[in-house]
């Protein structure tokens, strides 16, 4: 009988044992996979912010190029009557801030979507 009830004490010693190696090996699982997690987020949200930086300069270029097209225009038409001129130079004018305003707002619609989509994936 003593024999016996040590054979049960040895079984429920080694469960035990089994049991927290058990846990441990889970919370270790779990550690990684959390480590895991947060560098993939990293290294999406730099992704993201490159992105969002590339946008910004393109978009930036975008209007230099469109300022420069201007400029270079108001120097073409420089034959042009001083009324005439000053009539297209103000029409140049506003259609470069239209075309900067409408680029500007690209610029915040990519920021704020890039945004929407970084705090969606997040709350998944």
């Amino acid at each position: 009988m003593l024999k016996n009830d040590m054979k049960i004490e040895n079984e429920l010693e080694i469960s035990k044992v089994l049991k927290l190696a058990q846990d441990d090996y889970e919370k270790c699982c779990e550690q990684k996979l959390h480590e895991q997690e947060v560098t993939l987020k990293n290294e999406f949200e730099e992704k993201i912010k490159k992105m969002v930086e590339f946008e910004k300069q393109r978009q930036e270029r975008m209007i230099e190029e469109e300022k420069q097209k201007a400029t270079e225009t108001i120097t073409q038409i420089s034959t042009i009557s001083a009324s005439k001129l000053t009539n297209y130079e103000q029409e140049l004018e506003d259609a470069v801030a239209k075309r900067t305003e409408i680029l500007e707002e690209r610029i915040k619609f990519m920021e704020d979507s890039n945004t929407r989509k970084h705090l969606k994936s997040e709350s998944e």
